[in-house]
């Protein structure tokens, strides 16, 4: 496990969208269940249903004893598409590795971005602007979180899973693999599935342009396009659009000349209003 967990903090990058070429599933077991046989024992069935779950869809499974460092390092890594928890939770809100809610889990992975941009010579402040775009969903698919009140408030669900992808949690109070949960009012034996909902479609280098904007400007009052160089923040393709206006509010108003553009003539750049989301960085000059 040791090993395991080194080689996945080996492979760690700083981007959410799992494009590793391997398909991981981490399965994490709270060690506190040595404690209790019972629970350890009901654990250990859905925890082998869930394995075979896995596999049959195409994953190849690890089993860890859960540590914070050890998700860490999971939540990093391109390669690990999803991971499951099996131990205590809090009956109060939903959470993931026993006590920590969303914002914890939020608050983590940011230090541990900024840290590891800044060993790489990132900036101190480019670093904590690049984590605080990263931070806002880590990107996996099929979580299952076997804990007391997994479920019960959506926020560990939209953090934890891409949108459109599932989340398994607990709806009630009480995770309890027990006949007994049936007639309980604030437990529950079975899963709940929670799919994220979709987001609209990112726009893509000179694909948009907005319906709102009146084009209702000639001669010198309007903006007549600006060379622009735009790459991904974490890429090395660069996009070379000449003649392009920045639109960041959708106003219809460039941001860098202050006049409306011709929207039939000039296409639009994502800019400034992508760059603060992390997606792309533009510059007047060549990379």
């Amino acid at each position: 496990m040791t090993f395991l967990s080194l080689f996945i903090a080996a492979q760690s990058s700083f981007a959410f969208e799992r494009r590793g070429k391997e398909k991981w599933a981490i399965l994490f077991i709270d060690p506190q269940l040595n404690k209790q046989p019972r629970a350890r024992a009901g654990m250990k069935v859905v925890y082998a249903e869930d394995l075979l779950w896995y596999k049959h869809k195409g994953y190849k499974t690890f089993t860890l004893f859960y540590t914070d460092r050890a998700l860490i390092d999971a939540i990093l890594n391109q390669n690990v598409k999803a991971v499951a928890y099996y131990g205590h939770g809090n009956t109060n809100n939903s959470t993931f590795g026993g006590l920590r809610n969303a914002s914890s889990w939020r608050r983590r992975i940011k230090a541990e971005l900024i840290r590891r941009l800044k060993k790489r010579g990132v900036n101190p402040e480019k670093a904590k602007r690049r984590s605080a775009v990263l931070v806002k969903n880590f990107g996996f698919k099929d979580v299952v979180n076997r804990s007391c009140g997994s479920l019960l408030d959506k926020d560990i669900a939209n953090l934890f899973v891409a949108p459109g992808e599932n989340y398994y949690g607990c709806r009630a109070q009480t995770y309890i693999l027990s006949l007994f949960a049936c007639v309980m009012d604030d437990a529950d034996c079975s899963m709940t599935k929670y799919t994220i909902p979709e987001k609209k479609p990112q726009r893509r280098p000179g694909t948009y342009r907005p319906n709102a904007a009146p084009n209702s400007c000639s001669g010198r009052q309007c903006c007549r396009g600006h060379h622009l160089y735009c790459k991904e923040a974490y890429a090395s393709q660069v996009y070379d659009y000449p003649h392009t206006a920045l639109d960041r509010d959708e106003n219809g108003i460039c941001d860098i000349c202050g006049k409306r553009y011709l929207r039939n003539n000039h296409k639009l750049a994502p800019g400034l209003r992508y760059a603060l989301r992390g997606d792309y960085i533009c510059k007047p000059k060549p990379w």
